[in-house]
C-alpha cells in the first residue's frame, strides 16, 4: 500500500541492531517515519529510542525557535508508540550560535542543522557503550519535498560509525524516502496519530521562524508571537545581517512579512478554538 524503500544487502536485518534510534521532529514526516517502521518494515519496538532535537538547547533555556506545543506533543507521541523519548540539544541553543556568528542561517550556511541536530545526535551515539554496539538512525526525509532530498540515498553508512576502532557500527536509513504528503497523511489516519498544532499555521514542524517558511506563514507567525519577532528584527539591526530574501536581495523581515500592510496580532486563543 505504501511506497517502502527496498531494504538494501549492506543493511542488517532489524533485530541484528542494539539501538534503533527514530529522529522525531513532531512533525508528520518523522511520525510517519515511526509507523513505517512499526507496522510496514516490523521492526521492533524494544530497542527503538524517539530521539528528539530541541533546537533552543537545554530545558532551562526558555522557548524561542521551538514551538511551546512541541515538547506535549513528543511525550503524546512516546505515550502513543510506547517508545521512550531522549530529547538531546547544544548546549548553547541557536539563538546564541546565530548572536555568536553575527549571521542568520541560510540555505547555503544551515549551521541550524549542523549545530542543533547532526552533531549534535554524532556526539550522542558516540558516547554509547559497550561492546559492538549497533546503531541504526532513521529519519523521515521525503525526496519529493526538495532537489536536494531528491539525492538523499536511502541507505547510508553514518559517519560516527568506526568499526574497526571503537567496534562503533551505525547506519542511517530514511524508510520514508518515497513517501509522497497523502502517503505521509494515510498512514497517520490509518493508525489514528494526531499531528502538531503548529499545522494550523504552517506547513512544516520545524523551527517557528524556520529560514524556510513561506512568506504568508512567517506573517502569520509573526502575528502569533510578535515579541519573538520583536527580537528577530532587533538581532537584525544588531548584527547587521538580515534573515530572509526577495528577488535574491536580503532584506529585513519587516519588509519580507509586509509589516506596514499588516499589524494585526493574532488571538492564539481565538485560533485554537475556532480555527
Amino acid at each position: 500500500m505504501y511506497p517502502l524503500v527496498t531494504i538494501p544487502d549492506a543493511m542488517l536485518p532489524f533485530r541484528e541492531y542494539t539501538h534503533i534510534d527514530l529522529c522525531v521532529s513532531g512533525g508528520n514526516d518523522s511520525t510517519a517515519m515511526v509507523l513505517s517502521l512499526l507496522h510496514e518494515y516490523k521492526a521492533p519496538k524494544e530497542t527503538m529510542r524517539l530521539i528528539h532535537f530541541r533546537i533552543d538547547g537545554p530545558n532551562e533555556n526558555p522557548v524561542f525557535f521551538d514551538w511551546e506545543e512541541t515538547d506535549s506533543h513528543l511525550q503524546y507521541l512516546s505515550d502513543f508508540f510506547d517508545i521512550p523519548l531522549v530529547t538531546i540539544w547544544d548546549e548553547k541553543g541557536l539563538k546564541t550560535r546565530i548572536e555568536e556568528r553575527g549571521m542568520f542561517p541560510d540555505s547555503m550556511n544551515r549551521f541550524c542543522t549542523s549545530y542543533g541536530k547532526r552533531d549534535c545526535y554524532t556526539k550522542y551515539v558516540r558516547r554509547r557503550r559497550g561492546n559492538g554496539t549497533k546503531t541504526l538512525c532513521c529519519s523521515g526525509e521525503l525526496a519529493s519535498e526538495s532537489n536536494k532530498r531528491s539525492t538523499y540515498p536511502a541507505f547510508q553508512v553514518h559517519p560516527a560509525s568506526a568499526t574497526k576502532k571503537m567496534n562503533r557500527l551505525v547506519h542511517t536509513f530514511r524508510p520514508v524516502l518515497h513517501f509522497q504528503k497523502q502517503s505521509v497523511r494515510a498512514i497517520m489516519q490509518e493508525h489514528g496519530v494526531k499531528e502538531h498544532a503548529c499545522y494550523q499555521y504552517v506547513s512544516r514542524c520545524s523551527c517557528r521562524f524556520c529560514i524556510f517558511l513561506k512568506k504568508s506563514e512567517l506573517r502569520t507567525v509573526a502575528q502569533l508571537f510578535p515579541d519573538q519577532f520583536s527580537e528577530l528584527k532587533s538581532m537584525e539591526k544588531r548584527m547587521g545581517h538580515t534573515m530572509r530574501f526577495i528577488n535574491g536581495q536580503r532584506v529585513p523581515l519587516s519588509e519580507f512579512v509586509g509589516e506596514n500592510r499588516s499589524v494585526q496580532t493574532i488571538d492564539l486563543f481565538t485560533m485554537n478554538c475556532c480555527g
